[in-house]
């Protein structure tokens, strides 16, 4: 015969119940404290993270330097970023339409660009501003019944700014940014007032969206 296993008394089988009940109680628990405890996306990554995004973008020109009649124009910006804490770097391509004076021709603007961003501890609650610097090559074009031939002006871009990240869930923040930019033609640089006569000033007002896996 094989020996009998004694039988827990009443009082044991008590106790077994409620110490299984009060595990089963705690994982639960305990599953809503890690995730309570999980990094806000707002907050620094110690850890490498990668972002992608795209952009609205008006842009408006204040000193024109290829053609008079070239006015404020609307196009889009895609991008793309690798950063850690609050340190990033990025790099793009914008493209803008712009209005050509007494025609209804557009002047395009495009090109690359890269683009260091720095995120400021000055922001609360689901927001946090930056600021970000910008160089890259645009490329400046008019349509060719304007111009006999197809024109094409390229110049160096350099632009500086700032704007705010408005968090709407863990990986996905509206990016608000506004950057003063310039574009360098290279042409005849004799003197200061070449260089500022051969370059164009503009600002870039941009909203849309960034995702952070």
């Amino acid at each position: 015969m094989s020996p009998r296993h004694p039988r827990p008394s009443i009082g044991g089988r008590f106790v077994l119940g409620t110490l299984t009940t009060l595990a089963l109680l705690a994982a639960p628990a305990h599953r809503a404290a890690a995730q309570r405890h999980l990094p806000e996306p707002w907050q620094r990554r110690s850890t490498p993270f990668v972002a992608v995004g795209g952009d609205a973008v008006f842009s408006s020109v204040r000193a024109r330097a290829t053609d008079p009649r070239i006015g404020d124009g609307y196009g889009f910006d895609v991008h793309g970023s690798v950063g850690v804490s609050a340190l990033s770097l990025g790099g793009g391509y914008q493209r803008t339409e712009h209005d050509l004076t007494g025609t209804t021709q557009h002047a395009t603007y495009s090109g690359f660009y890269v683009e260091p961003r720095v995120m400021l501890d000055l922001g609360a609650g689901n927001f946090m501003p930056y600021i970000a610097g910008r160089v890259g090559r645009t490329s400046v074009s008019e349509p060719p019944s304007l111009t006999g031939n197809t024109a094409v002006t390229h110049g160096t871009t350099y632009g500086a700014g700032g704007g705010l990240q408005v968090w709407l869930a863990r990986s996905v923040a509206l990016d608000l940014g506004a950057l003063w930019s310039r574009i360098d033609y290279s042409q005849h640089r004799l003197s200061a007032s070449d260089i500022l006569r051969n370059g164009e000033d503009g600002v870039l007002l941009k909203a849309g969206l960034r995702l952070t896996p």
